[in-house]
């Protein structure tokens, strides 16, 4: 009964998820660099949850999806439980590879505020970042 009010519950949100919301990218950046801020400090899982209300959000928006993949990795660095940051580090991973795909090879970059200095989301770093996921994931063993 649980799982079948879940299913309805997802599909009945369904199309509420297809746009993403004005400023989520710079919600999403704001949420990376709090993560990164404030360290140890941060809850895991009520970090994971606000990580996860982006990419719910906006599912088809390649730089929410790569700056979420960055927060779930800025998380996993500072998680001491394995299996906890092992499960960030696939999410990221997993994050990023969809954002790539969305993004193609002619998506622009876009500006975000971090920290008070203007910054860019873009795909120029696919193959470093991608690599730097993979090879976090594989030390996790």
């Amino acid at each position: 009964m649980k799982i079948l009010l879940l299913a309805a519950a997802t599909i009945l949100a369904a199309p509420a998820a297809m746009a993403c919301p004005d400023g989520a990218l710079q919600e999403t950046a704001s949420l990376m660099a709090s993560i990164g801020q404030h360290g140890e400090g941060v809850d895991p899982a009520e970090a994971t949850a606000s990580i996860n209300e982006k990419t719910t959000a906006c599912p088809a928006n390649p730089h929410v999806l790569k700056v979420a993949a960055l927060a779930r990795a800025t998380l996993a660095d500072m998680i001491e439980e394995k299996p906890i940051r092992l499960q960030l580090r696939q999410a990221a991973l997993a994050d990023f590879d969809r954002a790539v795909t969305l993004a193609g090879t002619n998506t622009e970059a876009l500006p975000v505020m971090i920290n008070g200095q203007k910054m860019s989301v873009d795909f120029d770093d696919n193959t470093e970042l991608r690599a730097a996921l993979v090879a976090a994931l594989e030390e996790e063993g």
